[in-house]
């Protein structure tokens, strides 16, 4: 928030052939193989063919103590959902950070990305700042305001001043990790047989390499999520189906988790590392180990899935495609069966359009969880909460 190892073939075939019947959603978007213009938008041939040709790019940030808050989240309290300010945009990332929620929205027909705000107790939504640009993009981070999100190897900086927007680097490989006034990223070296894991200055600047991660195939480099802290940080290896980890002070490479079914979303914890894969959704410890599953493959199947954590739980959501109903879980983090937190349904009666079905994204803080939903009866995407409660 170093490592070596390939994905064998028969371990490819595990993900290819319990994707059937699935369908991926990320934040941001989700693999070119598996785009139209929505951003969840694919056949179910397409999502079985995901993780052979390209990694998800679903995350989740390190949990955090949540920041005070004067704004009381518009659901608390209540048993149903409320929705907040509809975003009028095709794909949708969310965010908290204190009093506000952040959305990432994209419009692919006006190649357009662009930040929004708005506050937890339903206000109307701000745009901060837009980028234009197409290309899929990788998972967005967010940090005291700004917006960090990768688009066609290009690095972006939206807000947090009004209109900022910056393009801090091209050649990017992965989802960006924000630590303090830094960014953690990949950039993949086609011509050399290891990876770079670079800091990047989150106002802009030169690029120091922190360390060298091997390649685990000549072909193509994919690393579908990186998360980082002071101390480490976390890289996963869609290509090698591992786990690396780096120490920022001595920059010393491991692998932390080895053949583990291409990891996907990772979540840091103090003194572990939340991760979801092809065999569902573990825990282990950072510095290495035999890992615990906390939830099957019924629950968390990578590509297809998004993970997060709040104070006392786990989040879990994996989208299934062609069905009328998709669901939210919730597992205590000290333990226990999960449950389902929100179901979502399907608003196509056939359950055929899986453009859009379901959500696309969540973020969850101390008080409420916040999805974002494709609409068809409406434009854009809806914006609901759910009191923890």
């Amino acid at each position: 928030m170093g490592l070596v190892g390939s994905a064998g073939v028969a371990l490819l075939s595990i993900p290819a052939l319990a994707a059937c019947g699935r369908h991926q959603t990320t934040n941001g978007a989700p693999p070119a193989a598996a785009r139209s213009v929505a951003p969840a938008a694919a056949s179910s041939s397409a999502a079985a063919l995901a993780p052979a040709s390209a990694p998800p790019f679903a995350g989740a940030t390190p949990s955090a103590e949540p920041k005070a808050s004067a704004h009381h989240c518009k659901a608390l309290g209540k048993k149903t959902s409320t929705e907040l300010a509809p975003i009028l945009e095709e794909e949708v990332a969310l965010a908290v950070e204190g009093d506000d929620v952040y959305a990432l929205g994209y419009t692919h027909a006006l190649a357009r990305s662009r930040l929004y705000r708005f506050t937890r107790d339903g206000g109307a939504p701000e745009v901060l700042a837009e980028q234009k640009g197409l290309g899929d993009r990788k998972h967005f981070s967010l940090q005291d305001g700004a917006g960090y999100y990768v688009q066609a190897g290009k690095l972006f900086k939206l807000g947090p001043a009004q209109n900022s927007a910056l393009l801090l680097r091209d050649g990017v490989h992965s989802p960006a990790a924000v630590v303090s006034d830094q960014l953690l990223v990949v950039a993949c070296d086609s011509k050399a047989k290891a990876d770079h894991l670079l800091r990047i200055p989150s106002a802009g600047g030169d690029a120091e390499t922190v360390a060298d991660l091997p390649r685990a195939s000549a072909d193509r480099c994919q690393y579908s999520s990186v998360v980082a802290d002071e101390r480490e940080a976390f890289i996963a290896d869609w290509t090698g189906s591992q786990i690396f980890g780096v120490s920022l002070r001595d920059k010393v490479v491991r692998v932390v988790v080895a053949k583990r079914g291409f990891p996907g979303p990772l979540v840091l914890e103090p003194d572990a590392l939340v991760y979801s894969s092809a065999l569902g959704m573990f825990r282990v410890p950072r510095t290495g180990g035999a890992p615990t599953r906390l939830a099957d493959t019924n629950e968390a199947l990578a590509p297809y899935s998004l993970i997060a954590a709040s104070r006392n739980d786990y989040w879990v959501f994996d989208n299934i495609a062609y069905t009328n109903e998709s669901v939210l879980h919730r597992l205590p983090r000290a333990g226990g069966d999960s449950k389902a937190f929100m179901k979502l349904h399907n608003a196509d009666p056939n359950g055929e359009n899986i453009d859009g079905q379901g959500l696309s994204d969540f973020a969850v803080d101390d008080e409420c969880v916040y999805v974002a939903q494709r609409q068809f009866k409406r434009p854009g995407t809806q914006i609901i909460a759910k009191s923890l409660e």
